[in-house]
């Protein structure tokens, strides 16, 4: 009787953690540093660090939509943009990505989109022929160098790549049935690794995650990872997803050695914090960090002592930045030790 249960328990070892298969490490992740404390931000958009500043998007401020500060020193140095009807003005500006210090904002209301330096992208965006357009309303867009664009409208294919000015659907949803409602439910951030001409694709209620090379004329996709079971179904051509089913991937970021997604942990579900914006109730869950490696491996399962919102990294480290609650909106960062 001993030796079958042994047996058995070989088998569901077996079973749970295949030969060769990565196993991920969970692993608590206390804060590095704070760069920044009180934000004074009714509610931070996007975070993105270039070389030189890191960038908050600020989508309910009159004074600009970008707050920056400095990248070392955490000093808050401005705004950038105007919101506004005027040619320099935007009416509903969206951050891109960053390479280096430069920054790609769009408007897909206005079908028009800049990449400039962020220290001087006012100037930049007034000098003649910097914007640029675009024929249709992308919901995301990154760029991947001077010639290369990948942008998110979630039709008949979730992407299109600007490339040399021709634009070309690519890429492909992640299942198999017809779904007209693509653009209700596989919107999701995008991320590049300009280095690497990587870009990274993950949606906000579904657990996925794919990776793509950008080439100039088209997307290959590398691998997709459904790194949690999908709860769905599909009627009438419609995808509705299950009751309890768990929040997909809400940011992410390319470092040195992983991609990182923001994503909300069933261990942590129950684990929220509550917070008004402007005058509406809002329920913030206690995400973790999952760190993929560019292979699709999931390897880290890293949980923050602090409600994040936000998630940003360079790819020269593995540091991350993040904006968090505590209770106030603060930048910190996170610096895993993989040794311990």
């Amino acid at each position: 009787m001993r030796n079958f249960i042994v047996i058995i328990g070989v088998l569901l070892s077996a079973c749970t953690h295949r030969a060769g298969e990565v196993v991920p490490v969970r692993k608590n992740l206390p804060v590095s540093a704070v760069i920044a404390d009180s934000l004074y931000l009714s509610f931070p958009g996007l975070l993105r660090v270039t070389s030189t500043h890191i960038l908050v998007e600020t989508p309910f401020n009159s004074d600009g939509f970008l707050k920056v500060y400095d990248r070392k020193t955490g000093r808050e140095t401005g705004w950038l943009g105007t919101v506004g009807g005027g040619p320099e003005e935007w009416i509903t500006p969206s951050l891109g990505n960053v390479i280096g210090d430069k920054v790609l904002v769009f408007d897909p209301n206005l079908t028009k989109y800049v990449v400039a330096e962020a220290g001087n992208m006012y100037r930049e965006i007034s000098e003649a022929g910097a914007v640029k357009k675009t024929d249709f309303q992308p919901v995301k867009l990154v760029f991947v160098n001077d010639r290369l664009l990948v942008a998110a409208d979630y039709a008949e294919t979730p992407f299109k790549l600007l490339s040399d000015g021709e634009t070309l659907p690519c890429g492909q949803y992640p299942f198999a049935e017809a779904v007209t409602n693509t653009y209700d439910r596989f919107q999701g951030p995008l991320a590049v690794h300009p280095g690497k001409q990587l870009m990274a694709y993950g949606m906000i209620d579904n657990p996925y995650l794919s990776l793509y090379r950008v080439k100039p004329g088209g997307l290959e996709q590398v691998w997709e990872k459904q790194f949690k079971e999908p709860d769905y179904s599909v009627s009438d051509g419609k995808l509705r997803w299950g009751n309890g089913q768990p929040a997909g991937v809400q940011d992410i970021t390319f470092t040195k050695d992983y991609i990182a997604c923001l994503t909300e942990d069933e261990k942590n579900s129950e684990n929220t914090f509550a917070l008004s914006v402007r005058g509406r109730e809002m329920k913030v869950p206690l995400q973790s960090i999952y760190l993929f490696d560019y292979e699709g491996n999931l390897r880290w399962m890293l949980e923050p002592d602090t409600h994040i919102i936000r998630l940003a990294s360079g790819t020269d480290s593995n540091l991350l930045y993040a904006v968090s609650i505590s209770p106030d909106f603060r930048i910190v960062t996170f610096d895993p030790d993989f040794n311990n």
